[in-house]
């Protein structure tokens, strides 16, 4: 599987931050990221949220074997609200249709 390019990173990022805002403690499921992606880009979704991890953008909460959610850290809700422009909800609408991500 080829690594998530940044473009893809910020595409997760923006997605984290449209289900959390700026609040740094909600945490959202794989599951729920994934599934606003692409069919054929979703199996992107758990490699770029760990590199969004280990980069301090996100972090990463266990719920037993195999579940995870994740979370924007406050360096991670400043650039998603630089980048993604403030809270808005990013549901692929016409609004978005020209945003570069």
């Amino acid at each position: 599987m080829p690594k998530p390019t940044w473009r893809q990173l910020l595409r997760i990022l923006c997605i984290l931050q449209s289900y959390c805002g700026s609040s740094t403690s909600c945490h959202v499921p794989l599951e729920a990221v994934a599934h606003k992606l692409p069919r054929e880009k979703r199996d992107l979704a758990p490699k770029a949220l760990r590199r969004l991890v280990a980069m301090g953008l996100a972090w990463e909460k266990s719920h037993g074997p195999g579940r995870r959610s994740y979370g924007l850290t406050r360096e991670g809700a400043g650039l998603a609200k630089q980048l993604c422009g403030g809270e808005e909800d990013y549901s692929g609408s016409a609004s978005h249709a020209s945003s570069p991500l």
